[in-house]
């Protein structure tokens, strides 16, 4: 495909077109050299020769008067409705930085959404999406036990509280929570109890319905029609194993990485099968894309499509996946094959690895495209014109480049890269 201008943000992750402006989440865990920082870009694309940004902001400092003395900051998502962003942080304190962006060349940063509770401890957020005066913000939280009943929690389960708080922002200088939807509450097999395995990666939000990944636990779709009252409306996708309950961490009494390591919870984390990472429905709503991200470095994720034109007359019949992306195959030098037989699982914080990886990461769906990024292997598009026969029509490939999402914006794309930053393309589709 053809480039048609960059534009440097170290630390690029998730990026929204809304108008002539991309809204960019920078992730201090991405940078170049890795800090405990993150925060928001927008960027005048205009002309995708010359790119501009017009804002800047780096969160470092504390996000909520009362923050905690360990802060971390990690925001890699960022989504835009209107006059409203949110930007998440996936970090402590977890939750979401509510903007006013009426005028997007002069964000305020107007309040902090704090998912962490009393029985929800430790909460933090990944990803987020909004829809109309509706943030469906996605908490990973852990199940804490007080079993000696001294006042202090004794055992802790991993993602035991994962869900989807859903928070009105028609004000987003007070944002308020609605209604809560927990993994815990899904009225046939226990995912909640299978630990870091299937926790809530992302969300999408479209005609009354959210599409939820639940990692190993698939795709859980809720009927928002009503946000103060989501319903369970069909469920699918799910992994073998994803029901394996996992034993308590006794805190206290154990290391944690030996913990993950004895109960396997880790490295089934990383590898498939399962790992719903990303979704999006079709415009019209009769498909549905599931993104799998998988490390294993001779195993990465791909692209499943399902037929969802049935949904909900069954909740737990599921849909027909039709169609499927396998991961491109990349050149390897010898030396690139010696590293990925000495490393099964591939570490993204090292720089080599997220070159060498070229699993599935975040997309962007339209009538007739799809616009997939693949870390290490590079910016793809697709004629999903059919949907179970997609064909590659467009490759940006550069060597040394890492993608973490592509989207369309009218005859551009503009992809993101960890290190360099944003990538403008002329789409094929023009």
């Amino acid at each position: 495909m053809e480039l048609l201008g960059t534009h440097p943000i170290d630390g690029a992750a998730e990026v929204v077109i809304q108008d002539q402006y991309a809204y960019v989440a920078v992730s201090g865990v991405y940078k170049e050299t890795a800090v405990n920082a993150g925060g928001l870009a927008v960027v005048d694309w205009t002309e995708p020769t010359e790119p501009r940004t017009v804002y800047s902001r780096t969160f470092g400092a504390p996000l909520t008067p009362d923050a905690p003395p360990n802060l971390r900051i990690d925001t890699p998502d960022v989504k835009v409705a209107g006059d409203v962003a949110g930007v998440a942080n996936d970090g402590n304190p977890g939750g979401v930085a509510f903007f006013d962006v009426s005028d997007p060349e002069q964000p305020e940063h107007v309040s902090f959404y704090d998912v962490s509770t009393e029985d929800r401890p430790l909460g933090t957020v990944h990803n987020l999406f909004l829809d109309g005066e509706y943030a469906y913000v996605g908490v990973n939280a852990t199940t804490a036990i007080d079993s000696d009943e001294d006042g202090q929690p004794d055992q802790l389960r991993p993602f035991g509280e994962t869900g989807v708080d859903i928070v009105d922002v028609s004000d987003p200088t007070t944002p308020t929570r609605v209604s809560t939807w927990k993994l815990k509450e899904f009225p046939g097999p226990a995912f909640a109890k299978a630990g870091l395995v299937n926790g809530f990666h992302d969300v999408y939000v479209q005609d009354g319905l959210a599409y939820i990944c639940f990692w190993d636990a698939g795709i859980v779709v809720l009927d928002v029609s009503n946000p103060s009252a989501p319903e369970l409306a069909a469920h699918f996708g799910e992994a073998p194993g994803a029901t394996k309950e996992v034993r308590f961490f006794e805190i206290g009494e154990e290391d944690p990485e030996a913990y993950l390591q004895e109960t396997g919870q880790l490295t089934r984390q990383l590898t498939l099968p399962g790992n719903a990472h990303y979704v999006q429905p079709s415009p019209d709503g009769l498909y549905v894309y599931v993104g799998a991200e998988a490390f294993g470095s001779r195993e990465p994720g791909g692209i499943d499509i399902w037929d969802v034109s049935d949904l909900g007359k069954d909740i737990f019949a599921g849909p027909n996946r039709i169609g499927h992306i396998s991961p491109p195959d990349i050149d390897l030098s010898l030396a690139d094959q010696e590293y990925l037989d000495a490393n099964p699982v591939i570490d993204t914080d090292d720089s080599r690895g997220r070159d060498l990886l070229r699993t599935s990461h975040n997309f962007d769906v339209t009538t007739d495209r799809l616009y997939t990024s693949w870390y290490g292997g590079g910016v793809r598009v697709f004629d999903i014109t059919d949907p179970s026969t997609p064909t590659e029509i467009g490759v940006y490939d550069p060597e040394g480049a890492s993608f973490w999402t592509a989207v369309a914006a009218d005859e551009t794309i503009v992809a993101s890269e960890y290190r360099t930053g944003l990538v403008f393309l002329k789409n094929p589709n023009s």
